[in-house]
């Protein structure tokens, strides 16, 4: 899953600057993604305390990541 996250924010990186935005929040809703699109069952919740962002945080990345990829 790691090397499928790294694809997913190089490609990312490639199209879209992340500018003013917290790194670990775009990279906690890269691996939520990742995981959603593998069948991978872990919460926003979990990867919210994993990586110490919130949910709310993830989900609106997430948004962003979304309408890139």
């Amino acid at each position: 899953m790691v090397t499928l996250t790294n694809e997913l924010l190089d490609h990312c990186n490639a199209e879209y600057h992340f500018n003013g935005k917290d790194l670990r929040g775009v990279v906690a809703a890269a691996i939520y993604l990742t995981g959603r699109k593998y069948g991978f069952s872990i919460s926003q919740k979990k990867i919210a305390q994993i990586t110490g962002v919130t949910d709310v945080t993830i989900r609106a990345r997430a948004r962003e990541l979304g309408n890139i990829v």
